[in-house]
């Protein structure tokens, strides 16, 4: 599944790959299958690879947090680079998000996601609301004229100023 989205590769940026790495995740667990269902997407997950190897995540039961890369993430993970985010615009992505460690997951905002209503903002996140605003703190709006809660993992792939890394 996630060959067949690589299957079309982006035109190359200009950028330095080895840098602001946005990692989208395809799970299978149930609430990741509830997630691609709801959204229509192959994606139920995203967050953010540091430089130093960490992933930076906001994830049902422990809000947002920082944890080890791990063998296994390279079975059901897309990284792609973030054009326009250069090396200072990475540095705010990443301290915008340490900052957010320890913050409650955004459950209200999720059932948003079912029940359609508006949700304001709160200083809970979930994955992809965190990761857009992230990135737009460091200087990239990756879908203009969207909330941060309104962006799913699925929607978050669709920027144009997302390119695979791989």
């Amino acid at each position: 599944m996630l060959r067949k989205f690589l299957s079309h590769p982006k035109p190359e940026s200009t950028m330095d790959h080895t840098k602001c790495r946005v990692l989208l995740f395809s799970g299978d667990g149930l609430i990741s299958k509830l997630i691609k269902w709801q959204t229509r997407s192959i994606f139920s997950h995203v967050g953010v690879l540091t430089d130093d190897g960490k992933v930076l995540e906001a994830i049902e039961g422990s809000g947002v947090r920082i944890r080890d890369w791990a063998e296994e993430d390279k079975h059901n993970t897309v990284q792609f680079t973030v054009d326009g985010l250069g090396q200072e615009g990475w540095e705010k992505t990443i301290a915008f998000m340490k900052a957010q460690i320890g913050k409650k997951y955004d459950w209200w905002a999720i059932i948003r996601f079912v029940s359609r209503r508006y949700m304001p903002d709160n200083d809970h996140w979930f994955c992809s609301e965190l990761v857009f605003t992230a990135v737009r703190e460091g200087g990239v709006h990756l879908l203009r004229r969207i909330r941060p809660s309104e962006v799913s993992p699925g929607g978050l792939s669709t920027s144009p100023l997302l390119r695979s890394a791989e």
